[in-house]
């Protein structure tokens, strides 16, 4: 059976230039602690029991790779937090989630995390945001339809499915 691109379900041609890349892998996040940041994605539902202690590992396969970096002044975000100049690189890391609506329920109630940002754009995508403790932007989105019911019990496993994309956007 040939591989198929999981953001449309078609099948992926071998002469296609990144006909190999079927997800994304990881991303590395900068952070002024390990073990606080491990803690917070634990939350997400990422594992930390990983080989190597500055990994964590989703059960779709999206790791997170932390690599310690300096504070900055008042905890800003180099990249997000100053309104009149945008610095290049990477600005946040984006979900795919099966309803947004149950997510934001989830981290603000469950996990007690401080929605910092919500969405609706045209009528079709709906987002929130929330902030790892180094300030890196989560974004938790559905670009497509209204947000269907959750049946079951939404948990952290549940959040980042494999039903889903589970890397939208960095």
């Amino acid at each position: 059976m040939s591989p198929v691109w999981p953001a449309t379900g078609k099948n992926v041609l071998e002469t296609e230039p990144l006909a190999k890349v079927l997800r994304y892998h990881h991303a590395t996040v900068g952070v002024t602690d390990v073990g606080i940041s491990k803690e917070f994605y634990v939350k997400l539902g990422f594992d930390a029991t990983t080989d190597n202690d500055k990994i964590v590992v989703h059960p779709n396969g999206m790791a997170i790779h932390f690599i310690t970096a300096e504070p900055t002044a008042d905890n800003q975000n180099l990249l997000m937090d100053f309104p009149t100049s945008k610095a290049p690189g990477h600005t946040h890391l984006s979900f795919g989630v099966p309803n947004v609506p149950e997510v934001k329920k989830f981290l603000e109630h469950k996990q007690g995390m401080a929605i910092t940002g919500e969405r609706v754009m045209g009528g079709v995508l709906r987002a929130v945001f929330v902030r790892d403790p180094n300030r890196t932007t989560l974004e938790f989105e559905r670009n497509v339809g209204e947000m269907d019911e959750l049946k079951d019990e939404f948990t952290a496993s549940s959040m980042i499915g494999d039903t889903c994309r589970p890397m939208d956007h960095v």
